[in-house]
């Protein structure tokens, strides 16, 4: 008996069976790059978020700075909703309380929030410590700085918070030495050489006081944030005469950084010495004001 010969269409035929493997390669394939692409999209998404925020927070210290609060507040918001644990955002809105509401607790609620998440930084804890002294809590305070490592306390920053803390506890002498320390540890950093000579105004014998008033004078001429503190001393003098109350406003006038409570203040004292020119000063800031 003959043995029947096999069809040529027994079993799959051989080009759906190369088919078939072709699909099933392709799809292990497209599996595969959805899982990648599923996993390094979360990735680029948190990357993208969070220089998104970061932008946002810079932005707002920026309006911070120049006290345009409730923009600095809108753009906060949107950062806090897209990342409300980020560290830079917790820490723009801590300053934003205590600039805009003069509201160190609930800033140092947010600062917490910045430290507890292990992204904080030194200046985060040094803030921290500036404000437990605005509140009083010189008990907390003292374990910041207590806390810190070795080196920054020892350095310019740490110093400046012991003088604090020194000054807050009444031994004022002893935080005159400690901040005095601390400054001269840069001697080429003008906000350091401001505060010295501040200092040196308020302490020194009279001979010597003329030095340190011309030194103050003189970084108030620059236009820098510096310049501002030194404007701003220089407005609260108690020996400031009418000339000098002239000089400051002009100062202030082209001052690129200078915000408005700066100006004010600096056209309050003004007018108090030249009060014939109180008018003028008021017809002049309507209109600059209109609209």
């Amino acid at each position: 008996m003959d043995t029947p010969k096999s069809s040529d269409t027994d079993g799959p035929p051989q080009g759906l069976g190369l088919g078939l493997n072709l699909l099933t390669a392709v799809a292990v394939v497209i599996i595969g790059l959805t899982a990648v692409i599923a996993f390094k999209g979360r990735d680029i998404y948190n990357a993208y978020r969070n220089h998104r925020v970061k932008n946002q927070a810079a932005e707002a210290m920026e309006l911070i700075k120049k006290e345009r609060f409730e923009a600095a507040s809108s753009v906060l918001q949107l950062a806090l909703r897209a990342a409300p644990e980020h560290p830079a955002v917790n820490r723009t809105v801590a300053e934003l309380f205590v600039q805009a509401h003069n509201d160190p607790q609930t800033a140092i609620s947010f600062l917490r929030r910045v430290i507890n998440s292990n992204e904080g930084e030194d200046s985060d804890r040094l803030r921290l410590g500036e404000l437990l002294l605005e509140t009083g809590d010189l008990s907390e305070a003292r374990k910041i700085f207590a806390a810190l490592p070795a080196t920054l306390q020892t350095g310019r920053a740490g110093l400046e918070l012991l003088a604090s803390i020194k000054r807050a506890s009444g031994e004022v002498i002893e935080a005159d030495s400690i901040l005095r320390r601390a400054l001269l540890l840069e001697p080429d950093d003008v906000d350091a050489q401001l505060q010295l000579a501040i200092m040196d105004e308020a302490q020194a014998l009279d001979h010597a006081k003329a030095g340190a008033a011309e030194a103050i004078w003189t970084i108030a001429h620059r236009n820098d944030e510096v310049s501002l503190k030194a404007i701003a001393y220089l407005t609260k003098s108690k020996t400031l005469s009418a000339s000098q109350s002239k000089e400051l406003r002009q100062l202030i006038d082209k001052h690129p950084k200078a915000s408005d409570r700066e100006r004010y203040e600096v056209l309050r004292v003004f007018t108090r010495l030249n009060p014939l020119e109180r008018d003028a000063v008021i017809q002049h800031e309507v209109a600059r004001n209109a609209g």
